[in-house]
């Protein structure tokens, strides 16, 4: 696809608060963690939008902000908000520095960076570490890493948002060019923000590329073949393992691997399945599962 600069559905992160849509109680629960003690961790997998919470709250005025962080860009970072005085006499930023400190994809974290975080931690300062979740299970393997997260008192899981929020979404950067079938039938099917995004993004470049002025449902298939193929979740193992999940909310893989008399990589594979339809949904733990969104609204 051809990008258009005037395109509304940008692929980066958003930074405006106006902008944000969804996720109000876990946007609530993470302000109110500021000023509690404690490492905080916003969690999720890729494209949940765990980078625009914690940029919007930056915009805010509430912490500072950290991307891609190591030990230079954090100390770099830093001495911005350090007092004249502080800066001239050399003190080190993470000894004086006190605002709440947003960590964002901190994948790569050494020991060194670790053991920076529990110093200013000691020291008072709030750490908010926003990671997926196969990231924190990788960082808990080394041990200084583990010392951080054993100071962990709040974990706040995106697991996508609900299709009123979708249409929200869509509406308010649309400015009316979706035709209602569209908007359906995106909110129907999507609860990724960035596959909304994405979506919604291909079809505005298609509409201006081909001269229309507004995305309508016969445009869907040619930014979304898939829509053409048969649906990967609904089959009688699938509907099995949600049914389990739905009345053994909490349950672990290999429980249900042994309840159901089925294959551990099979089940793992269908559970992935339903992960991506956001049917199913991983505890804080990374350990356990329940039902996801999209089936709960169903269900309601």
């Amino acid at each position: 696809m051809i990008h258009m600069t005037d395109n509304p559905f940008s692929m980066t992160p958003i930074d405006r608060p106006e902008e944000f849509i969804g996720y109000t109680k876990e946007k609530q629960e993470l302000e109110n963690s500021l000023t509690e003690a404690g490492v905080t961790l916003v969690l999720s997998d890729m494209g949940f939008g765990k980078s625009s919470l914690v940029r919007v709250l930056r915009n805010e005025g509430k912490g500072i902000y950290v991307e891609r962080c190591t030990k230079d860009k954090l100390y770099s970072t830093l001495r911005q908000y350090m007092s004249f005085i502080n800066r001239m006499t050399g003190k080190d930023p993470t000894d004086v520095v006190n605002r709440p400190v947003f960590i964002d994809e901190c994948a790569a974290m050494v020991p060194e960076l670790a053991s920076t975080f529990n110093n200013m931690h000691d020291r008072g300062v709030k750490i908010v570490l926003s990671l997926t979740h196969d990231e924190r299970a990788e960082l808990e393997k080394h041990p200084v890493n583990k010392t951080l997260f054993d100071r962990v008192t709040r974990t706040i899981i995106l697991n996508g948002l609900t299709k009123e929020e979708v249409v929200e979404l869509i509406k308010k950067r649309a400015d009316g060019k979706f035709s209602d079938k569209t908007v359906e039938f995106i909110s129907g099917k999507f609860r990724k923000p960035r596959d909304v995004v994405r979506i919604c993004h291909n079809l505005w470049n298609d509409m201006e590329k081909n001269g229309k002025e507004k995305v309508t449902e016969d445009m869907l298939g040619f930014v979304l073949p898939e829509i053409k193929t048969k649906e990967v979740v609904g089959g009688e193992k699938s509907q099995r393992i949600l049914d389990y999940i739905r009345n053994n909310p909490g349950v672990k893989r290999g429980e249900i691997a042994d309840a159901l008399e089925m294959n551990p990589n099979s089940v793992t594979n269908l559970i992935k399945l339903l992960m991506e339809k956001h049917l199913v949904t991983r505890t804080a733990d990374f350990k356990h599962y329940a039902v996801g969104p999209s089936n709960r609204e169903v269900k309601s």
